[in-house]
């Protein structure tokens, strides 16, 4: 069978969408996936100092190879790493990401909930109220907003692809919410990898022999939010195209606008300037603050129209 996109090269990967792709299409496909979210969204300015969010995970490694090949297109911007230990990383895990990172020459960071709480991810368990995984990522990007300052960082970039953010959307549908965007234009947290299927992830580290670092959770056989997005992945795959409907349906919430913020502890979109997750740990005196003075650069906190 011959690619779909090139008809010259023999097909490897047939994605859910029955579209037949070679190695070199497959990467062509994500990286266009990848610009199309930079460019909707005004991301990245090409002299910021860009910080990837690296974890491990499959997501997280495919960010770092696209955004490694597409800041080479623009000498004036900077990448850094960061890498933030929950507690469930054994120190041969943060080796290997170590290692992966130090391939492409960037600068890593790294931090811990120990570190910075005295904590690690399983005293989330006996907090009630609230998905472990929203608590856990709410801590984790209090502490990256912090290195940021502290490595003067324009802005984040994190690895949540299409099916994380439609599984977002779902979980406030069943609390009764209002769906929100699924990002911000020149939001300070930026999302690459939004337009990109789990499949085409796998895909794409298939082709560069990449193998997820990550390992599993303590707290996943609690999380509403994993067991929505592993059920938006098989969605996707029996009838494809679902997800990125639903991310186009989210993008068409323009009257919401004016109404939304990044968390000013987190980053997290919401109506409000503190998300639910960030008032709980506030009420325990987990976290203080994301930034020193409180908030987000005054450019960012509110979305900016365009």
């Amino acid at each position: 069978m011959m690619c779909a996109m090139c008809r010259r090269n023999v097909a490897k990967y047939i994605l859910p969408t029955g579209e037949a792709l070679c190695d070199r299409c497959l990467i062509r496909r994500v990286m266009s996936r990848v610009r199309r979210a930079i460019s909707r969204y005004r991301m990245f300015k090409p002299t910021d100092r860009i910080m990837l969010c690296v974890n491990g995970s499959l997501e997280s490694l495919v960010m770092l190879d696209v955004m490694y090949s597409l800041e080479r297109e623009y000498p004036t911007a900077s990448l850094v790493a960061c890498l933030v230990d929950e507690g469930r990383f054994e120190e041969e895990h943060l080796k290997e990401i170590r290692r992966k990172v130090e391939e492409y020459g960037i600068e890593l960071i790294e931090d811990s909930f120990k570190e910075r709480y005295g904590m690690d991810i399983t005293s989330l368990r006996s907090i009630e109220g609230a998905d472990p995984c929203e608590l856990c990522r709410s801590l984790r990007m209090n502490i990256i907003l912090k290195i940021a300052q502290e490595n003067e960082v324009t802005r984040i970039a994190v690895a949540r692809n299409m099916e994380y953010e439609c599984s977002i959307a779902m979980l406030r549908l069943i609390r009764g919410l209002e769906p929100l965007p699924p990002s911000l234009r020149e939001g300070f947290i930026a999302k690459p990898m939004l337009y990109v299927s789990y499949y085409e992830i796998e895909a794409y580290a298939l082709i560069k022999a990449m193998k997820s670092l990550r390992p599993s959770c303590p707290l996943e056989d609690k999380s509403l939010i994993k067991y929505l997005r592993s059920e938006l992945v098989e969605l996707d795959r029996r009838h494809p195209g679902s997800l990125f409907s639903m991310i186009r349906s989210l993008e068409d919430l323009g009257s919401l606008e004016e109404k939304v913020h990044e968390c000013i502890y987190c980053g997290e979109i919401g109506v409000e300037k503190v998300c639910s997750s960030c008032r709980i740990l506030i009420t325990r005196g987990i976290i203080k603050s994301g930034f020193s003075d409180g908030t987000l650069p005054s450019s960012t906190a509110t979305h900016a129209r365009g």
